[in-house]
Formats: structure tokens, sequence, C-alpha cells
């Protein structure tokens, strides 16, 4: 997620070249997880980014998690990791609609993600979006 902070920094203090040279290099970028040949700046952040309301949507994610996500008792420390369907129901939720259509195109989309997606729904349903 490093890349579209750093994209959101450019454009937030008007370097409008430098957010352009990051987008441009982060779009070309490719990772092998979860999957092989899977471009998260380009098929995933960016589009998050746009459809949530740029800066919008990375506050809103983070107020969600520190809302909803289970933490240890009496602390800031979070109890586990995050599944995918967290993942994409909490992404979901700061961008105010349903990224799994989105998800399945970064990602793919395995019966095991549907799952914890579906769960997630259920057991964080305060979170909403259409």
């Amino acid at each position: 997620m490093a890349e579209i902070f750093g994209y959101d920094v450019y454009k937030g203090l008007g370097l409008t070249a430098e957010a352009e040279r990051a987008k441009s290099l982060s779009m070309a970028n490719s990772d092998n997880f979860p999957r092989p040949n899977t471009y998260w700046f380009r098929d995933w952040l960016y589009p998050w980014y746009i459809q949530g309301q740029e800066t919008k949507v990375l506050v809103n994610y983070f107020k969600l998690v520190a809302q909803y996500f289970p933490k240890y008792t009496g602390t800031n420390q979070y109890a586990r990791s995050m599944n995918w369907g967290e993942f994409i129901h909490f992404s979901s939720g700061a961008a105010g609609i349903n990224m799994k259509n989105q998800a399945t195109i970064a990602f793919g989309w395995t019966s095991e993600m549907d799952n914890q997606f579906n769960k997630a729904r259920s057991d964080f349903a305060a979170i909403t979006y259409t």
C-alpha cells in the first residue's frame, strides 16, 4: 500500500509531476503475491483510491480498521492478521462501494476468499456499502 500513500502525498502537496511519475512507475510494477503478475497499484490500489474519493478512502480504511478490527483487550494492538475477505470488506466499506469485482480482477477470486468475504460481511455488519 505504500505506493498509493506516496502518490497521495505528492498530489496533496501539489507536486503534480512527481505524483504522475510515481503513478507511472507504480502502474508498471507487478508482484507474485497473491498470484504471479499481480499488479497491486494498477488493478487494486489506484481503482480503489479513485472510486473511494482519493484521500478520503485512505482515511476511512484506517478508521474502520481501528474501530472494528479485533484488538487485544486494553491495547491498540491487533489480535490477529486480516484475511482476504476481511481486507476486501474493510476496503469496500472505506470506498462506500463493493470492491469484490475489482478484487477479482486484481487478485483472482477463490471459494476460500468468497467464504471469508461473506463471513466478514456478517462479522462486521456495521461496515456497509452499496
